[in-house]
């Protein structure tokens, strides 16, 4: 019995973004109290083409946002290989001026601090290749404004999606892609 062949080592690489100033948050505006330019484009006044109120970006905060993202691609035969990509992420409001109403050191709206992609790849040669894909999104705060004191948000969820592609030639191809194969229903952002 002989043993296996060795495998190239995975490769992995780690960076990290350092504390930076931000001036990202968002401000909901109530019929008759929201900027000019707001109700210019929400039609007027009592802004009836936004439902009566608008949620809008503002530069009046400052913020940071800090963290850290790895990739990892493994070959583990000619036919197969693994993608793995995370990231950890940690935005908040330092300072906000008179119209923000975002909380000061919370994660902003919008904004899952845990993302995560694993990818399953197989080339079994020729000309055909498939892919099993998985994206999770952390748990995230969707509005923390709306109502002082409440911060609406909601879970974690993790989309499957499956890829296959043929090529016949170098400028013919078939590809075909099932996205959110188990049909959850989520969002990714606010």
């Amino acid at each position: 019995c002989s043993d296996p062949p060795a495998l190239p080592p995975a490769r992995a690489s780690t960076s990290s973004t350092a504390a930076a100033a931000a001036t990202i948050a968002t401000f909901t505006a109530r019929a008759n109290s929201a900027p000019q330019q707001v109700q210019l484009i929400c039609g007027g006044a009592t802004l009836p083409s936004c439902g009566g109120a608008a949620r809008y970006y503002t530069n009046d905060q400052d913020g940071v946002a800090s963290g850290v993202e790895t990739s990892l691609n493994w070959r583990h035969s000619r036919a197969v290989s693994i993608n793995l990509h995370a990231t950890h992420t940690e935005t908040h409001l330092t300072r906000r001026g008179a119209v923000v109403t975002d909380p000061l050191n919370v994660q902003l709206a919008g904004l899952p601090k845990n993302v995560a992609t694993v990818g399953l790849n197989w080339t079994p040669g020729g000309n055909w290749r498939a892919r099993v894909q998985g994206r999770y999104s952390g748990s995230m705060l969707l509005d923390t404004t709306s109502t002082p004191g409440i911060r609406f948000g909601q879970g974690s969820n993790s989309v499957w999606d499956l890829s296959t592609e043929y090529r016949w030639n170098p400028r013919v191809s078939v590809f075909v892609r099932a996205t959110n194969v188990f049909d959850r229903r989520y969002g990714e952002g606010a």
